[in-house]
């Protein structure tokens, strides 16, 4: 891509000037998309200038379960110049967003205009109602910068076009073949390690033996904590994030059964009712306590997780229950 681009722009240096006038709201919107999907901050070398450091973010998606909600600490926790980051932040969105929308009026697309303000009042209504509802769909499209692939995707149409337009059909040939040969080179190392990938066998889990012949008397699975509720244990986030990959690993073992379970990995899942996620992670243990002699019902509580002390101790006691590595397992019978 960038060797088609660079290309289109030498055959092409004469007509840059009227061209980017042209495509001025193109390229503002390709401005906003790669400023907003990349990065919540802007740093000068490790200086903080624009937004809330990732480390302050993370401790509040982590802490929000068990303190009144993910917003609230982190409103909670912000000192003055937090707020004038984050103004600044808007600042720069706000005013690459205002020269789109500036030559849109000079152009007199008011249908475009009439869109826009509608897409802003319907953010208004809802910022005012649920601002944790937007913060969430924000950070949605936000977190795996995916809004980066239709300025990659009009870059490339870009270099192609340009190189097109720029050269003879001999030329145009020639770099198309190179800029082909440069992009199977650069994605060996991904077919390689999907080639590594699809013959290499998994390191089995510890106990993996015991779990699949439980997983195979069982009609139903039921995992506590669930993948949610883990976020409301009072965990370190370290030792919260090595209990949440051993329930994945063990979410994947029990997938091969293809048995109802309560839990699944979701990195989209995120509590807005603190009260209520609450509720249910208490019922949840109930739950777990109250099937160990249902029949064909497998129970899987994870070692180590603070909530569920009390639930392990008395699973212990009980004739259908393991202590495994992982975790506590019973399986009525």
């Amino acid at each position: 891509m960038v060797v088609l681009l660079i290309a289109a722009l030498i055959g092409s240096w004469r007509r840059l000037g009227s061209m980017a006038r042209t495509h001025l709201p193109s390229l503002m919107v390709c401005s906003l998309l790669i400023v907003f999907a990349v990065t919540y901050v802007v740093r000068i070398g490790p200086v903080l200038v624009l937004g809330i450091g990732p480390e302050r973010v993370r401790r509040a998606v982590l802490d929000g379960a068990a303190h009144g909600g993910t917003l609230h600490t982190l409103l909670g926790s912000l000192g003055p110049m937090d707020y004038v980051r984050i103004c600044a932040y808007g600042v720069l969105l706000s005013g690459l967003a205002v020269l789109v929308v500036i030559r849109a009026w000079q152009w007199r697309k008011l249908r475009f205009l009439r869109f826009i303000g509608l897409v802003l009042l319907v953010g208004g209504v809802v910022l005012a109602v649920r601002p944790s509802t937007v913060a969430l769909i924000v950070s949605s499209f936000q977190a795996s910068a995916r809004f980066v692939w239709p300025v990659i995707y009009m870059a490339s149409l870009l270099g192609i076009a340009g190189v097109w337009r720029a050269y003879s059909p001999r030329t145009v040939l020639s770099l198309l073949v190179v800029a082909l040969g440069l992009q199977v080179y650069d994605t060996m190392p991904i077919w390689r390690n999907l080639r590594h990938d699809a013959v290499f066998q998994a390191k089995q889990l510890p106990d993996e033996a015991v779990l699949v012949a439980d997983v195979a008397k069982a009609n139903r699975v039921t995992f506590v904590p669930s993948y949610l509720c883990a976020y409301a244990e009072p965990f370190d986030p370290d030792a919260r994030d090595a209990a949440i990959d051993r329930l994945t690993d063990l979410e994947v073992l029990v997938s091969r059964f293809i048995q109802p379970t309560n839990s699944v990995r979701n990195s989209r899942m995120t509590a807005t009712d603190i009260e209520a996620l609450r509720a249910q992670c208490d019922r949840e243990r109930s739950t777990a306590q109250a099937q160990l002699d249902t029949l064909r019902t497998m129970t899987i509580v994870l070692n180590d997780t603070p909530m569920e002390a009390p639930l392990r101790a008395d699973l212990t006691q009980h004739s259908s229950c393991t202590r495994l590595s992982s975790a506590t397992v019973c399986v009525g019978r």
